[in-house]
């Protein structure tokens, strides 16, 4: 750093209730005092004080030394921060807008656990709130005893990735078949504009989508057909360019439309959707067969689009798909279909729930995450699982002689079940910073040992 201290506002830019500024460097208690008039700092013990004239809040010193850290926590209105963060720029403290994780969490054991805690907050699924922190246990575990698959970790970490950068997945077909009703079933709102004429989307819209704990960014995009609207054939080339930058496209045709034209599309689409089924007209609306057959293979690592490559779909064939955004039908397979094709469905990260008695996705839209099975409720005290008639008493006979008893046999074992794995045993190592990346590119098992291990400057 080029100042021996540095400020840097570490929550979001946005209004809110409370902020967090951070100062950090030799000079960080110094510059506290001047924003405070608050002279006495005992470190690990938070104080409610007056910050530069214009709020009042709590701060701290985590840290002393050369590597000081101090923590502001004044209201969160955006001129309250700013009126404080020019106070500090004005005793000499520099703006830092990205800090190294190391110095932004403070608090963590090592290099390696305050890259998990940087990742953990830039995730966008929450299947990675799981998955991130076994991570630190798991990599310190693995450099301990030198057990490392290099090209597995590799493999691993392309599909595992998407869980912090979602996949772009965009929805084409020609106009009419149903996209839009698609996407506003698959989101659990409405995002786009329907209506049974030709043209009703203009532009492409994105929305964040959370299928089974895994976010990714769900594009629907205007029919493609040749019109006299100047404005719509604008729309539509400008959707050309995101669906070529598509991580997944999934082509969409119904019972009367077919599917869109190859030569419209950048390449060949991975996911086949007829939809309208509940119209009964999805007879014979198999994806252009053009392509021989080919076996296909799941996981990460196979060369595919998910997977990050550049081999292309051809080749591959799959049944399309029969589904009815209306009615919900056929969404639950959908939503596991994009999992697997992004190379997620081998890892512990979506849990799938039963199917909907209403024949819906089963809880996969934005907003009603599937991360963890709902346990099944517990029967009260002198209640069974089921609901039982009180027994009527039988009327009195004479007593019967009991029968004799057959000789006891021995009780037979029952067989001993497999112990589960738990999640961490189940979760595989996932290079998720640069750093670990690099390292692991270079397989490098004595870096990796100083990376994990933990440092002297962490706050206990």
């Amino acid at each position: 750093m080029t100042s021996p201290t540095s400020i840097t506002v570490t929550t979001a830019p946005n209004p809110g209730a409370v902020a967090v500024i951070q100062l950090h460097g030799q000079g960080a208690v110094g510059v506290l005092g001047e924003l405070t008039q608050c002279k006495d700092w005992p470190t690990g013990r938070m104080k409610l004080v007056h910050m530069a004239g214009v709020d009042r809040g709590l701060a701290g010193v985590l840290r002393t030394g050369s590597n000081a850290v101090a923590q502001l926590m004044p209201h969160g209105g955006v001129r309250v921060v700013g009126a404080i963060v020019e106070k500090a720029l004005s005793l000499g403290a520099a703006l830092d807008p990205s800090p190294l994780p190391r110095d932004l969490y403070p608090e963590a054991r090592s290099e390696l656990e305050a890259d998990m805690l940087w990742a953990l907050a830039q995730a966008q699924s929450s299947a990675a709130v799981d998955l991130l922190p076994i991570q630190v246990a798991l990599w310190e575990n693995a450099v301990m005893h030198g057990e490392i698959d290099w090209d597995r970790v590799t493999k691993n970490t392309t599909a595992l990735d998407r869980l912090i950068e979602p996949a772009t997945v965009a929805v084409v077909g020609k106009p009419n078949v149903g996209k839009s009703t698609l996407t506003n079933a698959l989101l659990g709102r409405d995002v786009s504009v329907t209506a049974d004429l030709p043209g009703t989307t203009r532009d492409w819209v994105c929305c964040l989508a959370e299928l089974h704990g895994i976010a990714v960014r769900w594009v629907d995009t205007p029919g493609v057909r040749v019109s006299d609207d100047m404005i719509e054939q604008q729309a539509i080339e400008v959707a050309r360019g995101v669906v070529a930058s598509a991580d997944m496209l999934i082509a969409v045709r119904d019972g009367e439309c077919d599917w869109p034209d190859a030569r419209s599309l950048p390449r060949e689409p991975n996911v086949w959707v007829v939809n309208k089924c509940d119209r009964g007209q999805a007879e014979n609306c198999a994806p252009p067969s053009a392509r021989p057959p080919v076996k296909m293979t799941d996981g990460p690592g196979t060369g595919g689009p998910a997977d990050g490559g550049t081999r292309s779909a051809r080749g591959t064939r799959i049944s399309p798909l029969r589904v009815s955004a209306l009615t919900g039908e056929g969404l639950e397979a959908l939503t596991r279909r994009v999992i697997e094709q992004l190379g997620l469905a081998s890892f512990p990260v979506a849990v799938h729930p039963p199917p909907s008695s209403e024949g819906g996705a089963g809880g996969g839209c934005l907003g009603r995450p599937h991360t963890h099975p709902l346990p099944q409720p517990l029967p009260l005290k002198g209640e069974g699982r089921h609901s039982v008639a009180p027994p009527q008493q039988a009327p009195q006979q004479a007593p019967q002689q009991a029968p004799q008893q057959a000789p006891q046999q021995a009780p037979q074992q029952a067989p001993q079940q497999a112990p589960q794995q738990t999640l961490q045993q189940q979760t595989p190592l996932w290079a998720f910073s640069p750093r670990i990346k690099q390292l692991v590119s270079q397989r490098d098992l004595a870096g990796l040992r100083t990376y994990a291990s933990p440092s002297t400057s962490a706050i206990e």
